[in-house]
């Protein structure tokens, strides 16, 4: 009698454990929008327009260009005292999710503080084209953060920032070209 308690016992815990593994998280109401996860619920990130800055440089044998989009205030008015963040988002309905790599059309990227013109950069490339006919892009790639990923209820992705250091951040969604800012404090 005791070992089939026991048995039955174990199974009880088993089955448990393997249903606390199922995780149960809040999704969000629209496509293309990602949110925090945040103690089971979803906090919206920033959304601003930026503007977008293209600076010219004409040298005696090339043309330099360089892009940014700069945002107006120093700071995200969204902010976060964790260096792990969640997030997830739905992306286009036309896309298959199941196809979707998401570092192939999202970029969390760290945007630099311009404090003289309280605002934040987010500097996207530097194009030089010579008059020999040589052209070259550097995109700024420093800034570009890692993320993991995983697939939550077919058409939605959860994605995990990890050791994320204090200041601005900038989620750019490339289709549609879209930027949502949160910034943090450790």
């Amino acid at each position: 009698m005791k070992s089939i308690n026991s048995i039955i016992l174990i199974l009880a815990l088993s089955f448990t454990s393997a249903f606390a593994q199922n995780e149960n998280v809040p999704v969000p109401e629209f496509v293309n929008s990602i949110y925090v996860i945040n103690n089971d619920k979803l906090v919206q990130l920033e959304n601003q327009d930026a503007k977008l800055d293209i600076k010219t440089k004409n040298k005696f044998f090339s043309i330099s260009s360089t892009g940014s989009y700069r945002f107006s205030k120093s700071k995200s008015t969204v902010r976060f005292t964790s260096n792990t963040i969640r997030l997830i988002y739905e992306p286009q309905a036309n896309l298959a999710v199941a196809s979707i790599d998401p570092s192939q059309s999202l970029r969390v990227v760290k945007l630099f503080t311009d404090d003289k013109n309280n605002s934040r950069l987010y500097n996207m490339s530097d194009m030089t084209i010579s008059v020999l006919g040589s052209k070259s892009n550097t995109k700024n790639d420093n800034q570009v953060i890692p993320f993991n990923y995983k697939k939550y209820k077919e058409k939605y992705i959860i994605i995990e920032l990890k050791n994320l250091e204090p200041g601005e951040y900038g989620l750019y969604t490339i289709s549609p070209g879209k930027i949502q800012l949160f910034g943090v404090d450790l």
